[in-house]
């Protein structure tokens, strides 16, 4: 059999042209070369992608290490700077206040609930419950706000459509609801409540629903168990919410005539209350009705004996007008000047209307031997004199 030959197929021209055409290399590649070119010949390896990431992000790690730590949440019973204390807000009327400003227009503190959002069920819930027990808070010395991310407009719509007394604070920014530790990531508000008193003392700081909220606002201040022994007393109490009667020594046992704040005995028993509800403790208490200590100095007791008092004022002695004015203010000069002594002998007509015919003062009727205060027998006492102080 005859083999045929073939020619071999021709190899195909070499492109020589095809490097030219090939596209620049990027900027990051050229870096990359550049560095691993450097690298070699200062005879060290060239790192691999992995490698920088990891050198990255340890670096980050290391960075964030050395960041200054971004400031807590406080605490109860933690006391705050007002100053420097959640920046900047705005009510729903548009004017900016502060959180120190809010505590030194109130009597005793103030008490702020947030919500996340303005005519939302819960927070509608919510913020009935405060208005409902508005006036108990105010009488005890509390300024009442509401606190979210709202704008002024929605909390102003909020306030109007559910007739709210008091004010609504809008944070967009959320620099003081970030500072009492309720921010949700990322824009979000937690339900909760913060209490403060003048001093900046944190009385109450905590999360809850919209009725828990306002129970801890309203909960009397009493020694209670902590831990698992308040865990365990809940679990067996009939009725876990209500006080256990105990008070602070600090503010509520064996006061002194006229130490406390009247204010600080117009707090609200614990819900559901433990004493009768129109009969409570507070007001059953005998000790808190002491005189309050007071003084006048005597100033006060010329001007009382010249032109009288608001009450029952002078008016065949008093003017009218800016000359009545005139008239107080040089009563108020000679009194601090000249004092009672020069009072009486300049008006030995005054002096005899109020002392005796001895020419002292009156005695008091406790120290009269004359007529010395006694206790009945329906009192609860004997017919001997009670050894303890006396108030007629």
């Amino acid at each position: 059999m005859v083999m045929e030959l073939r020619k071999r197929k021709a190899a195909p021209p070499q492109q020589t042209a095809a490097v030219a055409d090939k596209p620049a290399p990027t900027a990051k590649r050229q870096r990359r070369a550049t560095t691993t070119a450097t690298k070699q010949k200062q005879g060290q390896k060239p790192s691999s992608k992995k490698t920088e990431e990891k050198q990255t992000q340890s670096s980050t790690t290391m960075a964030a290490d050395n960041a200054p730590a971004t400031p807590s949440a406080p605490k109860c019973g933690d006391k705050i700077d007002l100053d420097k204390f959640g920046g900047t807000v705005k009510k729903n009327d548009g004017s900016e206040t502060t959180l120190q400003k809010l505590v030194e227009e109130s009597n005793k503190g103030v008490v702020i609930f947030t919500y996340p959002k303005a005519s939302t069920p819960g927070c509608t819930t919510q913020a009935c419950l405060f208005r409902d027990s508005y006036k108990e808070l105010t009488e005890a010395g509390f300024a009442v706000y509401g606190l979210s991310a709202d704008s002024p407009n929605a909390n102003t719509n909020f306030q109007t459509k559910q007739k709210l007394p008091y004010p609504l604070l809008c944070d967009p920014e959320q620099t003081l609801i970030g500072a009492l530790g309720l921010k949700k990531s990322p824009k979000g508000t937690v339900r909760g409540v913060f209490m403060a008193d003048k001093n900046g003392q944190v009385l109450l700081l905590q999360p809850g629903s919209p009725t828990a909220t306002l129970e801890e606002t309203k909960k009397k201040w009493c020694t209670q168990s902590e831990g698992i022994w308040e865990k365990i007393r809940q679990v067996f109490s009939i009725a876990p919410n209500r006080s256990n009667g105990i008070s602070l020594n600090t503010s509520y046992r064996n006061p002194p005539p006229g130490a406390n704040d009247p204010l600080a005995y117009d707090d609200r028993v614990t819900l559901p209350a433990g004493d009768i509800a129109e009969n409570p403790y507070w007001k059953r208490d005998n000790r808190r009705k002491y005189p309050r200590q007071s003084y006048v100095n005597q100033a006060d007791v010329v001007g009382l004996l010249t032109v009288g008092s608001k009450a029952t004022p002078k008016e065949e002695v008093l003017q009218i007008g800016e000359a009545g004015e005139k008239q107080l203010a040089e009563v108020k000069t000679q009194g601090e000047q000249q004092g009672l002594s020069v009072f009486f002998e300049k008006n030995k007509e005054v002096g005899k209307s109020i002392f005796g015919t001895n020419g002292l003062p009156p005695m008091p009727a406790n120290l009269n031997p004359a007529s010395r205060y006694t206790f009945d027998h329906e009192h609860g006492y004997d017919e001997e004199k009670y050894p303890c102080r006396t108030f007629v």
